[in-house]
């Protein structure tokens, strides 16, 4: 598993963007749904101590995964700006 963003949504969860082993993905669902190659947009909780992890999207490459890195910081730059 290779991170790329992380960031926190609250005290337990974060959105990222990163690779995933096929075991996270099959423990998640997502397994059948996107398959194991690319990068995927999901959310990373804690629960009862144990990480939960569910995928929003599959990235089809490195390049869409920076575009989309792009757009989440310059959402979080405008959002701190008000």
């Amino acid at each position: 598993m290779e991170i790329y963003f992380t960031r926190p949504i609250s005290n337990k969860k974060w959105i990222c963007i990163g690779t995933l082993t096929d075991q996270q993905l099959s423990e998640s669902g997502a397994l059948e749904r996107f398959g194991s190659i690319g990068y995927f947009l999901y959310e990373r909780d804690i629960v009862d101590g144990e990480e939960e992890i569910e995928v929003i999207a599959s990235i089809t490459s490195e390049e869409a995964a920076e575009r989309l890195l792009g757009l989440l910081s310059v959402q979080a730059s405008v959002s701190a700006q008000h």
